[in-house]
């Protein structure tokens, strides 16, 4: 397993990359807001705050060493390189609350081991002998 401690570095840079990443994971139409999202979404929010620091680094050497600016691929980067994963996501993250289950289509609201217990007279095994 790897070890999640960060190395030691330049604070300044922590800092200023730290306060840059937090702008990027509230803009929800950049892609480093949708990875900060994702990465969220099953780990803690410090983590993904260093994870986009870390992209944000890379992307800054790649900047300076090829001369080049900043393309932003999206927000819907992730949605554009996986479609059948986004659809499969979004159909298993749908939860037809509002549907009538089938005991509730016929009227009958108690499932089968409720409607004992309310019942106009209790099971034979619920009554004592002493109350008779």
């Amino acid at each position: 397993m790897k070890s999640t401690k960060t190395r030691p570095g330049n604070h300044y840079l922590q800092g200023a990359l730290g306060a840059a990443a937090m702008a990027c994971a509230q803009n929800p139409s950049t892609y480093l807001g949708a990875r900060y999202r994702r990465i969220t979404a099953r780990r803690d929010p410090q983590k993904a705050n260093v994870a986009i620091r870390r992209s944000m680094l890379t992307a800054i050497w790649h900047m300076g060493r090829t001369g080049t600016l900043y393309d932003d691929p999206g927000a819907d980067f992730f949605t554009h390189l996986h479609p059948e994963r986004a659809k499969t996501a979004h159909s298993t993250s749908w939860k037809p609350w509002a549907t009538k289950s089938p005991s509730t289509a016929s009227g009958n609201r108690l499932g089968p081991a409720a409607q004992g217990i309310f019942a106009s007279e209790p099971p034979a095994s619920c009554v004592s002998s002493r109350a008779l």
